[in-house]
């Protein structure tokens, strides 16, 4: 979803498209019965509360609200400290053999001029062509002072938002914010 490009300011093809993602989610054998657990960059504006609004009647689901102790928005942030961990977390994953592509993995993208999706797909061997070239492109900045995807034309969406799963999911499991939401998918007998 953070590759997701909102085309002339139109939000409502970007709230379709995800409604879209989800509804592929639910009637996909493996993840049908599942919780989902929305961990949405809240960098720039309000994307954790657009991404909120849109599934807030999405069942079992819950889009956490990491940002601060503070700010009680939804959506998870993105700093200096939290790129830096996110990037040593993915490649320990990737170091260890641990990241795993979905056979049927690919996302819409490509919209028409009405903003619905089109049959071009882009499919799992380009989903993951898209993911290395990004991970591969995470360097240090001296200028910024700041580890960076982006650069030369390039776009670091993909990576992040693989890099946000392993960032963020041991923040869900154990904070004590999201414990009735884990009860309640326990007594469905609900993995996550």
């Amino acid at each position: 979803m953070d590759s997701f490009q909102v085309v002339g300011g139109v939000t409502d093809y970007r709230d379709k498209h995800i409604l879209y993602c989800i509804n592929w989610l639910l009637k996909h054998p493996v993840f049908s019965q599942s919780s989902q657990v929305y961990i949405a960059e809240n960098l720039p504006g309000n994307t954790g509360g657009m991404m909120a609004h849109v599934c807030r009647g999405v069942p079992h689901s819950i889009t956490m609200a990491e940002v601060n102790k503070s700010d009680k928005r939804f959506g998870v942030g993105k700093t200096h400290q939290s790129t830096i961990d996110m990037t040593l977390k993915m490649k320990n994953m990737l170091c260890e053999g641990r990241l795993v592509f979905a056979k049927d993995m690919g996302t819409f993208v490509e919209h028409g001029v009405d903003g619905r999706p089109t049959d071009d797909s882009r499919q799992p061997a380009e989903m993951k062509e898209i993911l290395i070239s990004q991970l591969a492109a995470f360097r240090w900045d001296p200028e910024k002072r700041k580890l960076t995807g982006k650069g030369m034309g390039s776009r670091d969406d993909t990576a992040v938002a693989a890099m946000m799963a392993p960032q963020w999911s041991p923040v869900f499991l154990n904070s004590h914010a999201y414990a009735s939401f884990r009860a309640s998918a326990l007594a469905r007998r609900v993995r996550f």
